[in-house]
């Protein structure tokens, strides 16, 4: 717990130091997926288009993200080693780093995805036969609970153990296969820390967006407005995931290298992210 809470201290140390430019990054690259966000979910809908209401603003989140995730990354990396990257550069660097950190999180989203669907796919015929009078009703809940408990769980492990990937792929120029393999071999003695610390940031970020929330309600805000203001806020915050992965980044220590390796970072656990 103290190594959670020293990671977490210096993920919001950095965002402290460079809130400024973080969230003028994220308004510039990230305000095109609000507007859109905002405009889709505000629009009157019929009963056929739900399902798409769902699905259309994740997968513009899927295929939009990577602007803005690369032009983070580039920031927190070029301010660790000391190199300048001024605001003119941001839109350019992270379009050329967009092919290659799109297929990266895609990689990296495929597993859980395809976790979660075989779990949906198994348990689905229970449920839909299941009888709430039944005597076995309760068992079977209990197996469809613990099961998607340990999914979870699973998804949390996948998740942690690929999150340096894009690290890996945008920051030190390895290919994707490369980036991902590393990603689950350098993040092995790291995972608890990990899974704790993106544990910790998701409660976090999920009490501020309620208290927004409660806030511009409390004050007879309504309409797109609270959308957009959460939103705003939602893509700032959500940095702190980024910089609490660079972090464990920089503490993941280089294994033997991988056959045809392009190269090794050089990391430790003396560098800083703070």
């Amino acid at each position: 717990m103290r190594l959670v809470i020293r990671r977490l201290t210096e993920t919001l140390a950095f965002f402290k130091s460079y809130a400024l430019s973080i969230i003028l990054l994220h308004l510039m690259l990230g305000l095109p997926l609000v507007l859109f966000y905002t405009w889709w979910t505000g629009r009157p809908i019929n009963q056929d288009e739900a399902q798409a209401l769902e699905l259309t603003p994740f997968l513009a989140n899927l295929f939009y993200e990577p602007i803005y995730q690369a032009a983070l990354i580039l920031f927190i990396h070029r301010k660790i080693i000391g190199e300048p990257f001024p605001a003119t550069l941001w839109l350019g660097s992270s379009l050329m780093a967009y092919p290659r950190l799109l297929a990266v999180n895609i990689a990296r989203q495929l597993p859980v995805f395809a976790l979660a669907i075989s779990f949906l796919v198994l348990v689905s015929p229970l449920i839909a036969t299941l009888n709430p009078q039944s005597p076995a009703a309760l068992p079977a809940t209990l197996v469809i609970i613990g099961g998607g408990v340990l999914v979870g769980v699973m998804a949390l492990f996948i998740t942690a153990r690929l999150s340096l990937a894009q690290f890996y792929c945008i920051a030190d120029g390895l290919p994707i296969v490369f980036s991902l393999q590393k990603s689950w071999r350098n993040t092995e003695p790291l995972t608890g820390q990990i899974i704790a610390c993106v544990i910790f940031l998701f409660l976090g970020i999920f009490f501020i967006l309620q208290a927004i929330g409660a806030i511009l309600a409390a004050i007879g805000i309504s309409g797109a407005v609270p959308g957009f203001v959460t939103m705003i806020f939602y893509l700032i915050i959500s940095s702190l995931f980024t910089i609490t992965y660079y972090r464990f980044y920089t503490l993941a220590a280089p294994a033997a290298p991988l056959a045809d390796d392009p190269g090794e970072p050089e990391t430790g656990e003396d560098s800083d992210a703070s």
